[in-house]
This record gives structure tokens, sequence and C-alpha cells, in this order.
């Protein structure tokens, strides 16, 4: 993809409402495909259309689960993922994140994370935003195992290629990741198409020598760098028998003082060390890996998601989350001096859009509605 990053040139002559930026998302074939499936259930109260909402043919789906896990929602999330793509050009750093959307109900891929910071069970997403602002650009919901219950190889690097897959071969961008993701074969596949990566790695990567593992003998503060003609490797030592190790494309430099070498490896050995003064590589994913879990803060502030025992409707919430999320990134990027000096900026802007939402249902209970406007009717 080329051109200017942000909001796409086409996006921007459209965008004159609030209204506007949420309806890039929910696109009018997203809306027809809901009111088309809904329709089948024959609901007229709220209550009743929420635990009827319905995004795939209800027949036909059992010969569909049996090789896709997400046929409930296939086609549904596919529109709306296209949408991500097509209304916004993503800014230099990019960055893979994972989202657990909160969901205790029966589901086959329902995954349980101890180490989140909010809901510990749920939907999990794995999905590629910009670092800043925070707009999520592509998303993939992880269902499990395939069909047949084969385990994936290589899973963390096929995920990374598939959600940067719309950006081209001329990206010039950065990816960051966590040690789930980083490998030095992922990091040659993203310098394929122009892409650097600078991540954490799991210590029992084949790659990572012996000498950069955590060992007591090595000071705290302490670096080793590795270097090849693409790649640095860095193991930083932040207290002692810890070692933080990060793989870089994008930082090749070896200017580092007091650095001397030893067996081929660069290697910076200091009694004390300033936070300002760890490796760039460790400073620069620090910077942009801090919001690992941004977008599941910002989600979770303001939610609609409702209890429901269905996961596709679960995802459903999370799916109008992401895109109110979206909407004001769009809005606020086009309009910088909106509620500029407001210390509850987002939360004016999902008021505003709320009513915004509801005024086409309030005109038709007025009797002013055009015809032609989308509802939800019984057949």
């Amino acid at each position: 993809m080329t051109g200017q990053p942000g909001v796409t040139a086409s996006d921007r002559s459209r965008v004159t409402t609030l209204r506007d930026t949420f309806n890039l998302f929910f696109t009018p074939q997203v809306k027809e495909l809901i009111i088309r499936f809904t329709n089948d259930e024959g609901k007229t109260q709220y209550g009743e259309i929420t635990c009827s909402l319905r995004f795939d043919d209800k027949p036909s789906r059992e010969a569909r689960v049996a090789t896709n896990k997400m046929a409930h929602v296939q086609e549904l999330f596919d529109l709306w993922s296209q949408a991500l793509r097509d209304n916004y050009l993503p800014y230099e750093f990019l960055c893979v994140d994972e989202q657990l959307f909160p969901f205790t109900e029966r589901c086959d891929f329902k995954q349980y994370i101890p180490t989140k910071p909010r809901s510990k069970c749920g939907l999990k997403l794995l999905l590629l935003r910009c670092c800043r602002p925070s707009y999520c650009c592509n998303i993939q919901l992880y269902t499990g195992k395939a069909p047949g219950g084969v385990a994936e190889k290589n899973q963390g690097q096929r995920v990374v290629l598939d959600l940067v897959e719309y950006l081209g071969n001329k990206s010039g961008r950065n990816l960051t990741t966590d040690n789930f993701f980083t490998s030095m074969a992922l990091g040659e596949a993203l310098l394929k198409k122009n892409i650097s990566l600078v991540g954490t790695m799991r210590k029992n990567r084949e790659e990572i020598p012996s000498a950069f593992l955590p060992s007591k003998s090595r000071a705290a503060f302490s670096s080793y760098f590795g270097h090849t003609p693409d790649f640095t490797l860095v193991s930083f030592v932040p207290k002692k028998v810890k070692a933080a190790v990060l793989l870089s494309s994008m930082h090749l430099s070896q200017q580092v003082a007091n650095e001397y070498s030893r067996h081929g490896l660069l290697h910076r050995d200091v009694d004390e060390e300033t936070e300002e003064e760890k490796p760039e590589i460790f400073a620069h994913y620090n910077r942009k890996k801090a919001g690992v879990d941004t977008l599941d803060y910002l989600t979770g502030n303001y939610s609609v998601r409702r209890k429901t025992p269905r996961w596709p409707m679960a995802l459903f919430y999370d799916i109008v989350d992401i895109s109110a999320l979206n909407s004001y990134v769009v809005w606020t990027e086009l309009n910088p001096d909106w509620h500029a000096t407001s210390h509850v900026r987002r939360r004016r802007f999902l008021h505003e859009l709320s009513g915004k939402l509801m005024e086409s249902l309030l005109r038709r209970r007025s009797g002013q509605m055009a015809p032609s406007a989308p509802a939800i009717t019984r057949r």
C-alpha cells in the first residue's frame, strides 16, 4: 500500500459527521448481512433481537463448521476486517498486539491467559495496530488447532505474515513483536517485504548463543551484542540472573560505549547504568511495545458488551468496540481541534456518536424516517 499515512484521501472527502466515521467500518454490506440473517428469526423487540442476531445461514452452518470453526461469523468478519484495511494507511511504526475479549461460556477455542491484567478467559484476537495512534489495521481470531487436531508449526510467523500481507512488498515500516512471534526466520521474511523487525525472543530459540542466556556470572546492566549483515542480537541484564534477548533488523550500529570484542561478540560490561543507558534496541522495544494491551485497555474502558452465552455475539460486541475506537482515531485525525483540551475526549466522542446512531430510529418513531432506511423487521 502506498500513499500518505493516516486516513485515506477518499475517506477524507466522505467523512463530515461522527456517524460517517462509524459507517466506514459498518459498511452497507455489513449492515445488509446482519439484517438479512437476523430477519430470518422474526424478532421485533430489542431483547429478542440481541438474543437472535445471526451472521450466517443457519441451515447450512453444520456443513461449514466441519472445516471452518468461524463459519458462524466468517462472512461478517471478512467484510469488517477488509474495511479496517481499506480506510487507513498505517504510520511507520506498527506492532502485533493481542486482545483477550471476556467470554466464559462454551466455546471450542476459548483461551485462558492468567497473565492478562483484566479478564483471564475469553476469545483471543491477534491484531496489527499502529503504535500511535492506536488504530487497529488488521485482525485475526485465534481458533485453536485446525479441524482434525493437528498442531500448526511456526504459527507465530504465519500470523504476522498474514497480518502484514496487505501492506505489499514496499512498506518501509517497522514492526515490533513479542517473544511468541519473533524469530530469525520471521525477520528474514519481513525484510523481503521491506519491513524491519524489533522483538523479544524466547530463550529456547536455536539462534541464541549460550553466552546470551541468563547467567550468575553476568553483571547487572551488562549487554552482549551479536551481529550479522542484516540483524543485531542483544542480551541485556536488567538485574542479576535475568536476561532479555532482543532481535532487530532496524538497529545495525555497533557504536556502544566501553565496548570490546571477545570471540566475535561485542561486549559491554559496566558497574552502573542509568535508565537512559540501556541498549537502544531495548529502549525502542519498550517505547513501541509499552502498550501491548493498549487495545484491551481502551475497548475495556468503554464497551457495548453484554452477557451472552453465544461466542459469535461476544465477537460482534468486540467488532462494535473496535469500530468505535477506530472511528475515534479517524475523527480526531481529521478534526484535531475537536475538544482538543478535554480530558474525556473519547468519552465525549462515544456519547455524541451514540446519539447520531440513534437519530434514524428516533425519526422513525416520530414518523419522519425515510422508507428506504434499513431496519430489522418481521417477515
